[in-house]
């Protein structure tokens, strides 16, 4: 008897800079149905160490928001387009991605982080005025505070 066919899944996406296309092989069967309509199936489940930072723009917006620097460790390419982000088995955000080779750094913003606080203090400015004496004289002192932010 011969052997079962391989399923195999081809991804072809373009872009204004390039073109991308890959083949993926798919370990279990899956059926998708030729109904003009678009269906997803998991190709692979890749876990990848994170160095996350914040980014902080206080005067336009009071949320940090978190920025992931990754490493695609896999031997798989990942095709453009959306990706669900996942931390100890938990869903934690929606991103989006551009083409990313094996071994290449790339770096998704992961949304808003609601375990950190922002707090924006404007900049200041402080004018002293001194009058004394018969001829009217006034001294002038100025102070500019820079701006804070309270994280």
């Amino acid at each position: 008897m011969a052997p079962a066919p391989v399923a195999v899944l081809t991804a072809a996406t373009a872009s204004t800079s390039d073109l991308t296309a890959a083949s993926f092989v798919i370990s279990r069967k899956a059926t998708i149905e030729a109904d003009g309509r678009p269906h997803k199936v998991t190709i692979a489940m890749v876990e990848l160490e994170a160095h996350f930072t914040h980014t902080i723009i206080a005067k336009l917006s009071p949320h940090a928001y978190l920025k992931a620097s990754l490493l695609n460790n896999s031997t798989n390419p990942f095709l453009p387009g959306n990706i669900n982000v996942f931390m100890d088995n938990n869903f934690i955000a929606q991103s989006t991605i551009k083409a990313v080779s094996p071994q290449e750094k790339f770096a998704p913003f992961l949304g808003v982080d609601s375990s950190v606080r922002v707090v924006y203090k404007p900049v200041r400015k402080m004018a002293e005025s001194i009058s004394h004496g018969l001829l009217y004289k006034t001294n002038t002192s100025s102070e500019t505070i820079k701006p804070q932010c309270v994280i």
